[in-house]
């Protein structure tokens, strides 16, 4: 048994009620750089970049259905954006009439 640790479980000796300090060893080992599980620095940004491709993939698979549609509402946005800024004008700036009228027409 360690002699710091059998001082604290000796019932004889007197204690300030706080646990002392284990003795100094000197200064902790740190692992070294070189040993195995840290060579994956290197392929890192590799793995990084096929994750990403892979959820790229993935949601690009998810979103395929509704391609025929963001297609439709891009045409429609750039068809439509030059009349919504000319009846921008008529009304003064006032978005809260323009939202009015065109939620009232659908």
């Amino acid at each position: 048994m360690l002699p710091w640790i059998r001082d604290m479980t000796d019932p004889t000796k007197s204690s300030p009620g706080i646990l002392s300090d284990p003795p100094d060893t000197g200064p902790v080992p740190r692992p070294s750089r070189g040993g195995p599980g840290y060579g994956n620095e290197a392929i890192a940004p590799y793995f990084f970049l096929i994750i990403f491709g892979a959820a790229l993939i993935a949601v690009g698979y998810v979103l395929l259905p509704f391609l025929g549609d963001m297609v439709i509402a891009l045409v429609a946005v750039l068809l439509l954006t030059r009349h919504y800024k000319r009846l921008l004008r008529a009304l003064g700036n006032e978005r809260c009439w323009l939202r009015a009228s065109l939620s009232l027409s659908w």
